[in-house]
């Protein structure tokens, strides 16, 4: 099978790549250079404070909005999904990702709660930068940074914790790992189930040794970092990382 034909089998019908569902053949690819989207392309996308529904899920979630309002969300008024622009080392817009704000019982067809989106940058050219973090264009490289799996368990982490970065899936390769390569202090806070034992795996296979430190905080099986109280996250880091604040909850 040639990579383009590999490419095809994992678009959905809209032209979107599942984030959670990265094709094998990416291992093998040699580091891909950061690719930047337009600002027109993003613009198409408007602030989530626009919809009712985007503010209602996220006010769900108990996150604090001025972390939201930091990271510039956006909400896809045709596919009811809340989106995080991802920007790269240098603040490149590289990505964006989106959230469903419905569940399955809502969905016509099959139901994908979180997609990376892509851009097409030519009629069969398409760009998602799959290589790239959420969150490398704030953090600090000389400080300890917690890997947290998905947009919320960042946002939940940021509560308490700025200096955090996310892989958007708990699937990651040895090109997206060694771009992180350059923390010597790392702390894992991937959801307990299988995919965050394999993600945690990974971690140490592909960055152990050369005198980093690997911490891995595994949560309880059936425990979503994104979902987390704002005193369970505090619990989880206090003594692990030095604390940033304790903001308040939301009401």
């Amino acid at each position: 099978m040639d990579l383009k034909t590999a490419h095809g089998l994992i678009l959905n019908e809209e032209g979107f790549l599942d984030m959670d569902d990265l094709p094998d053949w990416e291992q093998r690819l040699k580091p891909r250079e950061d690719i930047g989207f337009p600002a027109w392309w993003l613009d198409a996308f408007r602030s989530y404070l626009k919809s009712e529904e985007a503010v209602k899920y996220l006010r769900g979630r108990q996150l604090d909005f001025r972390n939201i309002d930091e990271l510039d969300f956006r909400y896809d008024f045709r596919r009811g999904r809340v989106c995080v622009p991802v920007r790269n080392w240098e603040g490149l817009l590289v990505g964006l990702h989106g959230r469903a704000v419905y569940g399955p019982a809502d969905c016509d067809g099959e139901y994908l709660p979180y997609l990376m989106y892509v851009w097409y940058r030519k009629k069969d050219e398409k760009i998602s930068n799959p290589q790239c973090w959420l969150g490398e264009h704030w953090v600090d490289t000389e400080k300890t940074v917690v890997l947290a799996e998905g947009m919320f368990d960042l946002l939940s982490v940021m509560r308490v914790y700025r200096n955090v970065l996310s892989p958007l899936m708990a699937g990651m390769n040895d090109n997206k790992l060694k771009r992180i390569g350059r923390f010597s202090s790392i702390v894992t806070m991937f959801d307990g189930d299988k995919a965050g034992d394999l993600a945690r795996e990974r971690v140490t296979e592909v960055l152990g040794g050369q005198g980093r430190r690997i911490k891995h905080l595994k949560l309880k099986a059936g425990q979503d970092g994104g979902n987390m109280a704002i005193e369970e996250v505090i619990v989880a880091l206090d003594g692990v990382v030095d604390l940033d604040y304790h903001p308040t909850r939301l009401t």
